[in-house]
């Protein structure tokens, strides 16, 4: 499945407004974030988060870190590492609305397969 693909995948799913994906260094590798976004400054704030949070787990002996989710007054954002070439999955979801977990674990499940 092509980044494209996953990402219109993901955002047909109830409760999320947008996705993008990102490299590990905060690049912008594909998004369908609201046009009110600006990506690349999305991306390089939590990658950064998402790279400090992994090392101070694995400090903890915790293990990897493999989703974060940060809620705010205004919305969710829930970063995850998931399996195309290493590559970490932002998305946002809207506030006050539940995003169907299972739907999300086929989507990503899909680009395992």
């Amino acid at each position: 499945m092509d980044k494209d693909t996953l990402l219109k995948n993901v955002n047909q799913i109830n409760g999320i407004s947008g996705s993008m994906l990102v490299s590990k260094d905060g690049l912008v590798l594909a998004n369908s974030l609201p046009e009110s976004i600006d990506p690349n400054l999305v991306s390089a704030v939590v990658s950064s988060m998402f790279t400090n949070i992994d090392v101070q787990s694995k400090r903890m002996q915790r293990g990897q870190l493999a989703r974060f989710t940060l809620e705010t007054d205004q919305e969710s954002i829930s970063l995850m590492q998931v399996d195309v070439n290493g590559e970490m999955l932002l998305i946002l979801s809207q506030f006050g609305k539940d995003v169907d977990l299972n739907e999300l674990n086929q989507a990503l499940n899909a680009v395992k397969a």
